[in-house]
């Protein structure tokens, strides 16, 4: 083989090494690690799939977090304070919508029937084989990761 070849197949090779994917059993990384998780969570009879129920019970928990006031609502001082300390000299954007666009009639408070309605929207375009079951596998390619 001549020298130029060989720097070629070496390099392919080393190309299609890294596309690779990496062993079933390495843990997750950054944000792949993040949606693995929360998959896991929600999936509380551990059946690989999330069904309605489990669904749900996801977005309940999801609005619960998000509505620190606990007055059923989200607001802007809900995501503040959920927030990292502002920096100093920083100005608080009072605009809900620029947070969660999802506030659909644009009031600055963000309901759990608007939660629930963006959520299922997109657990929605993850049901790619239309079973009404979001696989790990339809959950990861509709996540990007």
């Amino acid at each position: 083989m001549n020298p130029g070849k060989r720097y070629l197949f070496a390099g392919l090779t080393v190309l299609l090494a890294g596309c690779t994917q990496p062993a079933a059993d390495s843990p997750p990384s950054g944000i792949e690690a993040v949606y693995t998780d929360f998959f896991k969570e929600a999936d509380t009879d551990r059946s690989g799939t999330l069904e309605a129920g489990e669904i749900g019970a996801s977005i309940d928990r999801d609005f619960a977090g998000l509505d620190l006031t606990h007055d059923g609502v989200v607001t802007i001082d809900d995501i503040y304070s959920k927030e990292q300390a502002e920096p100093p000299g920083s100005t608080r954007n009072p605009d809900l919508s620029s947070h969660l666009p999802y506030d659909t009639d644009s009031d600055g408070r963000l309901t759990a029937a608007e939660h629930r309605a963006h959520l299922l929207k997109l657990i929605g375009e993850m049901d790619i084989d239309g079973d009404g079951l979001i696989s790990f596998t339809e959950y990861r390619v509709t996540r990007r990761f």
